[in-house]
Formats: structure tokens, C-alpha cells, sequence
């Protein structure tokens, strides 16, 4: 699944650079494509039926709200601040939800070879590091201080090359799950 991904953010990014001027735009859909591609490989780890309808629930709810805000009302602050945090909200209990049913199986073995555990650990790894960074920037960009709120979404940048290095030790792990 992450070749699918990284398709993905090619092909926003190319996007990005052949048109600017819908760059809100496209912010908004690579959330929404992130947020789905995301809380679809969770809800292939994870057991709990109530928590996977939980996160698609809230999925519809956010690309609803994201839509209705970027695409109808047209509004000039973007919806995909609000989106991008709930997403955060959104994954790291799809995450946390995953770990608590690994660490709670009586006999895990060595999870360190399973590569749903890398993945996920990128996931909430790198979605652990946005939500505080996005919510700092959004305040000193609310202040004028955009050097300051560029710094802080700049975290982003070092905690996506983190993940990325997780979700590629996850290709990479001999033991295959079942």
C-alpha cells in the first residue's frame, strides 16, 4: 500500500507546481487523500470494529466539513487548518488503538518484524509531531509572525523524514503478517 501513497504525493506535488493558484485546493484534497489512505490501512490493523466505524465516521464528517468550507463558502481561511489537526486527533487514535491491542495480545512475539507495527508507528510518529507544530504555526501566523509560523510548519518537513525511513523499514521486514 505505500507505493499507492507515494503516487500520491507526487502526483499533489506536481500538481502543486504546475498550478499554483489552486494551491488551497489541492492542500485540501491531498488532507482528505492522506486522512482515507490513512484510516483505511488502520482499519486493516486494527480489531475493534467500533473504533474502525469510529474513524470512518469521522473521515466523511471532516472531508464534509472541508468541503462544504473550501469548495461552497468558498471561505478565506482555509478549511484545511481545522482539517489537518482533526486528522491528527483522527490517526493518532486509529494508532493508539492498534498499540493497545498489539501490547495487549498474551503472546506479541517480536513486534519489531511485523511491519504493521513500523507503519503505524510512522503514522503516529509523524502525526504526534504535526498536531502541536500546525497549532503553534497557526497561532504566530495569526500574529503576523510568519517567519516564526514557517519555522514551526518546517518541523513537519523533518518529522515526515522520519516516518518515511518507518513506513520503508516496514516494506523491508521479513516476517509478513498473515
Amino acid at each position: 500500500l505505500f507505493p499507492i501513497y507515494s503516487v500520491g504525493i507526487v502526483v499533489f506535488e506536481i500538481f502543486g507546481i504546475l498550478f499554483p493558484s489552486i494551491s488551497s485546493l489541492l492542500q485540501g484534497l491531498y488532507t482528505a487523500f492522506e486522512l482515507l489512505y490513512f484510516t483505511f490501512f488502520l482499519t486493516m490493523v486494527i480489531e475493534n470494529t467500533r473504533v474502525k466505524t469510529l474513524l470512518w465516521i469521522l473521515d466523511v464528517l471532516i472531508i464534509a466539513f472541508q468541503f462544504y468550507h473550501g469548495i461552497i463558502k468558498r471561505d478565506k481561511i482555509p478549511a484545511n487548518n481545522l482539517a489537518v489537526v482533526v486528522e491528527c486527533i483522527i490517526l493518532v487514535i486509529g494508532c493508539m488503538t492498534y498499540f493497545v491491542e498489539l501490547l495487549s495480545k498474551p503472546k506479541s512475539g517480536d513486534i519489531t518484524k511485523l511491519p504493521s507495527f513500523w507503519m503505524v508507528t510512522g503514522i503516529l510518529f509523524y502525526f504526534f509531531i504535526l498536531f502541536p507544530s500546525y497549532w503553534i504555526a497557526e497561532y504566530y501566523r495569526l500574529k503576523k509572525m510568519l517567519d516564526i509560523s514557517d519555522n514551526f510548519l518546517s518541523l513537519n518537513n523533518y518529522a515526515e523524514i522520519i516516518s518515511y525511513i518507518l513506513y520503508i523499514k516496514a516494506m523491508t521486514c521479513s516476517n509478513r503478517e498473515p
